[in-house]
């Protein structure tokens, strides 16, 4: 019969192993936890694909998009989103509207077709972040990174909707791991990579994507000191410039064609909807109002399971936070910073 006996790792093994040396040991229980998160993460995979197939458009958001993006297609205007037929919709950047389009045209108007874009940006900011990380921590670190940021509620919920969303969490992902990658490997590719992210963010959601990308990164530069590196590291001058290429077209074009717009965008979405509770002037809906706090319990919520799974490992390495929580070079503090 074969017994199980316990690793170093904690992890059950069989009497085979207990042979092994100790380091391959370890080596063989690591391919082991990896390889079943691989398999894990084929099956959020394939539910996703098949939840994405089969329910139909759900509640006022995809259905609003999704007919958006149909009527984009329909009338062959790639600059004016429509609320309805001569009815401008001023409240969202062209970004997943132009990809939903795009997708229907080359797959058939149906749900699949509409919310691929979406999973598509989601696989590529998980590609970001797991690129990140191995760099940084090595390649277990990656595939933890890739399990937890995968397998997290809010993220596989998104990662297959027809929302605005989607394209904002990319670009936002895409500026801060450039940011990082530019600074600590003195990379002119990085560094324009930070700046097309800009441009992405203003087409995905407007300046809220520079905002919840400039706040992390400026208290980091404080906090830390490097001033210096953020002007000598990044190409500032020739990367703005990409910035406006990538997003000032779209912009002028659209009040171009419907006047008032960029008002209505930047004034209107940008300043009075958060400055302003119960904000009345929103002339797609309304604008939401929560009880302070709920933030919070939006948050746990949205990281299910790891907000419950991480208490028993924070109690179970609680002699070991010490070493983990060491920061010599400003990563964790930035990890920590990162919306």
């Amino acid at each position: 019969m074969n017994r199980l006996s316990t690793t170093p790792t904690g992890l059950a093994a069989p009497d085979g192993l207990r042979t092994l040396p100790g380091g391959a040991l370890k080596c063989a229980a690591r391919r082991s936890w990896q390889h079943q998160a691989i398999l894990v993460l084929l099956g959020l995979l394939a539910i996703r694909l098949l939840a994405m197939a089969v329910i139909p458009l759900n509640d006022t958001t995809e259905a609003r998009y999704a007919e958006i993006a149909r009527k984009m297609l329909e009338t062959g205007n790639w600059v004016t989103l429509w609320h309805d037929y001569q009815i401008p919709f001023w409240a969202k950047p062209p970004l997943s509207t132009w990809l939903s389009a795009a997708f229907m045209g080359v797959f058939g108007v149906n749900e699949l077709s509409a919310r691929l874009p979406a999973l598509l940006l989601a696989i590529g900011t998980v590609a970001l972040t797991t690129s990140l990380a191995a760099v940084r921590s090595g390649r277990e670190a990656a595939t933890a990174c890739t399990l937890v940021l995968s397998g997290g509620l809010l993220f596989l919920l998104s990662a297959g909707t027809v929302m605005t969303d989607p394209a904002l969490m990319f670009s936002v992902t895409l500026i801060q791991v450039a940011f990082w990658r530019a600074l600590r490997e003195r990379s002119r590719h990085w560094g324009y990579l930070f700046f097309a992210g800009l441009g992405l963010g203003l087409l995905a959601k407007g300046p809220v994507a520079i905002v919840l990308a400039a706040m992390p990164i400026g208290l980091w530069v404080i906090v830390q000191q490097q001033w210096k590196p953020l002007w000598q590291h990044l190409p500032w001058l020739s990367g703005l410039l990409l910035t406006l290429l990538i997003a000032a077209p779209w912009y002028l074009l659209a009040e171009q064609r419907t006047p008032g717009f960029l008002n209505y965008f930047i004034m209107g979405e940008h300043v009075a909807r958060f400055l302003d509770p119960g904000w009345k002037g929103d002339r797609y809906g309304f604008a939401h109002a929560t009880p302070h706090g709920m933030i919070w319990l939006y948050t746990l919520g949205a990281l299910l399971p790891w907000s419950l799974a991480m208490w028993p490992w924070l109690v179970r390495q609680r002699r070991r936070l010490p070493a983990l929580c060491r920061d010599q070079d400003g990563w964790l503090l930035y990890a920590a910073l990162w919306p």
